[in-house]
C-alpha cells in the first residue's frame, strides 16, 4: 500500500519565538500568539503579553500525520476589541517527512500583504509510524533513547 503523501507519523511542532518587523500597535507593546493550522486542526500559542517584536512561546503541539502536506501559520497581536493580523507563513510538511534528517530549526519568514512582516523560529520533529508487519512479522520495532 503506497501513500501518494509519504510518511505518516508524529509531528511535534514547536513555536520558539519570533523576530517581527511589523508592528501594529502605535503605543506600547504587541501581545503575540501564533495560530497553527495542519489539515482540519488548529493551535494556539500562549500570548505572549507585552512581547512586542520579540515574542517567546514555549507551547509544543503534537500533530498525527496521515497525509497533510503543508503547515499554516498566522501571528496576531492579541487586543481587547479584535485581534490584529500581524502575519502569515507556511511551512512543507511533506519536504520534512521526505528529508533524511526528519527535523527542522530555524526561522520562517512571514509575510502580510505580500510584505515581508518578520520571521518565526520553530522547532518541529517529525517521527514516522513503524512500518506494519516488517521482517519475519515481528509487528513494530521499539528503540529507547
Amino acid at each position: 500500500q503506497r501513500r501518494v503523501h509519504g510518511l505518516t507519523g508524529k509531528l511535534i511542532i514547536k513555536p520558539q519565538s519570533a523576530k517581527l518587523t511589523r508592528d501594529t500597535e502605535t503605543f506600547g507593546k504587541m501581545d503575540p500568539y501564533v495560530v497553527i493550522k495542519i489539515g482540519d486542526k488548529t493551535f494556539k500559542t500562549d500570548t505572549h503579553s507585552s512581547g512586542g517584536k520579540t515574542p517567546k512561546w514555549s507551547n509544543v503541539f503534537e500533530f498525527n500525520r496521515k497525509t497533510e502536506d503543508t503547515m499554516e501559520f498566522e501571528i496576531f497581536d492579541k487586543d481587547k476589541v479584535s485581534d490584529d493580523t500581524i502575519g502569515k507563513g507556511t511551512f512543507s510538511i511533506s519536504n520534512l517527512c521526505n528529508a533524511p534528517k526528519k527535523n527542522f530549526a530555524g526561522p520562517i519568514q512571514i509575510y502580510h500583504k505580500s510584505k515581508q512582516a518578520g520571521e518565526v523560529y520553530f522547532e518541529i520533529d517529525f517521527y514516522p509510524d513503524a512500518p506494519a508487519g516488517g521482517p519475519g512479522g515481528m509487528g513494530s520495532v521499539s528503540y529507547t533513547h
